[in-house]
Order: C-alpha cells, then structure tokens, then sequence
C-alpha cells in the first residue's frame, strides 16, 4: 500500500519495494514461468506447423514401368522382305523395303504403347520367321503374335500384329 499521508512518491514507493528481496525472487519465479511457457508455444507451433507442412493432401501417382516393343524378322535362304510397315517409339508409321533381316526395339510406359507391324515378303527357296513382342522390364512376354514360313519352291507372304494399351 502507498501511504499518502507520509508524503512518500508513488515513485520513491516503487524504487523501494523493487529493490527489497522478496520482489526480486517473485519477479525471478514469474520469468521462468514466462519463458517456460514462451519456450513451450513456440516449440508447439514449429511442431504444427512442421506436420502441416509434411503432410499430402494427394497421393503420388504410381510408378509406370516400360515395356519393350520388339519387331523382328529373320531369314535364311533366298528370302526378301518387300515391305515392312511398322510404328516407331513416337506411334509414326515408318517404311523399310528390299530387306533380308529387320530387327527394332524401343521402350514405351506399360500402359501407354503401341505396336504395330506389317511384313509382305517373297521366298524362293528358304524360310523367314517374324513377330511383334511385347516384353517387361525383366524380359518376360507379356503379348507375342509370332509365325513363320519356309518353302522350297518360289512364294510368298505376309504378317500383320498390333498391340497396344492406352489409359487416359
């Protein structure tokens, strides 16, 4: 209490209660309350905040592999490959003539490829085996359309595949 009968200043009053023991230690107890709970809100809003920011409102798309498509074609004897048709890695058609052997691989995503072949060719006197795969990353056929033909008297033939997988 401040004595204003005595004459004393509100602020000779404060000078001399502050610097009495009892204040100091109360003071000192109110700080650590202080600094304790500052300490705390702020080790629980970088804690907040971290979690909030970590976590995903979407999950990550899965991982698509890539399948081989392979074409192929091989002959032996007297054999000619007139004309192969097929879709390179970019699903454009491409165009080889007069050939004895074509063999071509290239990756596309496992549910976006496209293959496609088409070989007319002449055998005279040997045999020509073809064929579009489609392989996994480990090697394994997951679609294959194969044949042959082989003669020993002048004729001829022709091969057609397609495979594809496209999701949107």
């Amino acid at each position: 209490m401040i004595n204003i009968l005595s004459g004393q200043s509100f602020t000779t009053f404060a000078e001399e209660y502050i610097s009495k023991p009892s204040f100091l230690i109360v003071n000192i107890h109110l700080n650590k309350i202080i600094m304790k709970n500052l300490v705390f809100a702020i080790v629980a809003s970088m804690l907040l905040l971290s979690v909030s920011c970590s976590k995903s409102t979407t999950d990550p798309p899965a991982p698509v592999n890539n399948y081989t498509i392979k074409y192929s074609a091989e002959s032996t004897g007297n054999v000619l490959l007139d004309t192969i048709m097929y879709l390179d890695e970019n699903g454009s058609e491409q165009y080889k003539y007069n050939l004895q052997k074509f063999d071509l691989s290239f990756e596309q995503p496992s549910n976006n490829y496209h293959g496609k072949i088409l070989i007319k060719g002449k055998i005279i006197n040997g045999s020509c085996n073809y064929g579009l795969y489609i392989m996994d990353k480990d090697g394994g056929i997951v679609q294959v359309k194969s044949d042959g033909t082989s003669s020993s008297i002048t004729s001829y033939f022709q091969f057609s595949a397609e495979f594809s997988e496209s999701s949107n």
